[in-house]
């Protein structure tokens, strides 16, 4: 894995994997194997244009980890990318919340 910085607890980031996919998540820690996050979401496209939606659609919004042999690179993002991100993550907790 590539990492470009050094990350601390609570920072947001951006995940490149190997697949191809880009993910963007709150950092929480990284062990030798993995990348703990929390609520990591992906992009997607809808009728607005780009989207965000969590990263594992089934699964309760939470801890994820990442092996770090799928990691191509890790970056800071935008700010923009940041505040959809945090707009993303209000929508899924009052989704949540509703039900």
């Amino acid at each position: 894995m590539l990492a470009n910085k050094s990350f601390t607890d609570g920072d947001i980031i951006c995940i490149k994997l190997i697949n191809g996919e880009e993910i963007i998540a709150t950092f929480k820690s990284i062990e030798t194997d993995k990348i703990n996050l929390l609520e990591p979401f992906t992009l997607t496209m809808n009728e607005k244009g780009l989207g965000m939606v969590p990263y594992m659609v089934l699964a309760e919004p939470g801890f994820i980890s990442i092996n770090r042999a799928h990691v191509v690179t890790t970056v800071a993002p935008r700010k923009d990318a940041v505040d959809s991100y945090a707009n993303a993550r209000i929508n899924i907790a009052k989704q949540y919340k509703d039900n």
